[in-house]
């Protein structure tokens, strides 16, 4: 389904239970729909470059979810039950209005990379900081003034890149990244 323009609507997800991947970047939907919820082996959704601004809030039927890659599209709400997927390896939301992420992120413990490049989130939930198998973390330009407070817990970081933001002080346990190789706050 991927580049297909003339692509408004993906409203058709009866019982589709054996669907793994979703693939509809750069198409001219708007909203991932309710049905989704009947994709219960799903492992792969990415809209990418899309006129998304709404998703389903039903990723709580998704356990077996590992990319949610909404990257460049017009999503303003980052689903709350997205932190059910405790399979979710990849969350990213560059570059989309989005600004603020679920609380309970850390039910999100296989979390390996986290993109926020160029969006409105404000405040990362101190709840992150349980996501102990993060690699990457890229808040590249958004309005943040602080990491959480417990970062350094997510011992197995090794890129963040922090460029662009508000943040003036790192918390003391950072330097418990001992795995961190590239760092950036320019």
């Amino acid at each position: 389904l991927s580049q297909n323009h003339r692509l408004s609507s993906i409203d058709i997800f009866a019982h589709n239970y054996n669907l793994h991947t979703l693939c509809i970047d750069y198409t001219s939907v708007r909203s991932i729909p309710n049905s989704i919820q009947w994709c219960s082996s799903l492992k792969y959704l990415s809209a990418r470059h899309t006129n998304i601004v709404s998703v389903a809030d039903v990723f709580d039927h998704l356990p077996h979810l590992k990319t949610f890659n909404l990257q460049h599209s017009s999503l303003g709400n980052c689903p709350t039950t997205l932190s059910t997927c405790s399979k979710l390896q990849l969350l990213n939301l560059e570059f989309t209005s989005v600004n603020e992420l679920p609380l309970n992120m850390e039910r999100l413990s296989n979390l390996k990379q986290l993109e926020l490049t160029g969006t409105q989130v404000m405040a990362l939930p101190e709840s992150l900081s349980e996501c102990i198998r993060l690699e990457v973390m890229n808040i590249v330009g958004c309005p943040l003034v602080k990491l959480p407070k417990n970062i350094g817990n997510c011992q197995v970081l090794k890129i963040m890149d922090i460029s662009n933001t508000q943040i003036d002080q790192l918390p003391e346990s950072f330097g418990r990244l001992s795995r961190l190789n590239s760092f950036y706050a320019n």
